[in-house]
């Protein structure tokens, strides 16, 4: 995830309490060119999960 960030990338992590069980709140997006600028977002349950959907995410993105 450092690598995607030191190209650009914005990946935003955080824990998440609001249901019965702490999960993982991931956000990914690219800011540079014209708004709205596309955001992509998921719940996980550990760390690893995370990880691995943030560079599935980037990999397929699509750019318009």
């Amino acid at each position: 995830m450092e690598q995607l960030a030191e190209k650009g990338w914005h990946i935003k992590v955080m824990t998440d309490h609001s249901g019965p069980e702490m999960v993982w709140r991931a956000w990914v997006s690219w800011r540079r060119g014209a708004q709205p600028h596309k955001e992509e977002s998921t719940k996980q349950s550990d760390l690893a999960a995370i990880e691995s959907w943030v560079q599935s995410t980037v990999a397929g993105w699509v750019f318009e």
